[in-house]
């Protein structure tokens, strides 16, 4: 299956639109944070095939489990480098690794964050196995490490948009 982990976080729902010409519902108080527990798996199996360990993790670990309860982050070839993009739904955009958990949960109805590495000019293959360039490296790992804030707002933003 993978490594899993679990942890619990915060999070804030978005409000929702009142009635009537798409004013904001007004509120006495701002909403209160929920404690959400997400389970984390990293596969062991190669990236073509991880939808199988998603899916088993899924059915055994998750409880209620429906596919929209997955996030999957991904690298994507679409988006520019650093950029962080959430999606829902949809086809997987030529990533076999997304093909996999599609074919493997037999949906197309789970949420994405995909990591933009951009496009090199040499081959799709040569380039997404290439190491990450000494900036995006520090972006995602580094001291600093922006990026991993900005994953994690992205995580909130798709927990709190579910609500």
């Amino acid at each position: 299956m993978g490594w899993v982990g679990t942890t619990e976080i915060d999070v804030v729902p978005v409000p929702q639109k009142g009635k009537g010409k798409g004013k904001q519902a007004a509120t006495a108080d701002p909403p209160e944070p929920e404690r959400v527990k997400f389970t984390f798996l990293k596969p062991k199996l190669l990236m073509n095939v991880s939808g199988k360990s998603v899916a088993l993790t899924l059915r055994n670990k998750i409880r209620p489990s429906t596919n929209r309860s997955v996030i999957v982050l991904h690298d994507s070839l679409e988006q520019k480098p650093l950029k962080i993009s959430p999606k829902l739904s949809g086809s997987a955009n030529g990533h076999n690794g997304v093909r996999s958990t599609i074919d493997s949960l037999a949906s197309q109805d789970f949420h994405r964050i995909r990591l933009g590495i951009g496009r090199g000019p040499q081959d799709v293959a040569d380039f997404v196995l290439e190491p990450l360039p000494s900036k995006e490296l520090e972006h995602w790992d580094g001291a600093e490490a922006g990026g991993v804030a900005e994953v994690w707002k992205a995580i909130e933003a798709v927990v709190a948009s579910a609500k």
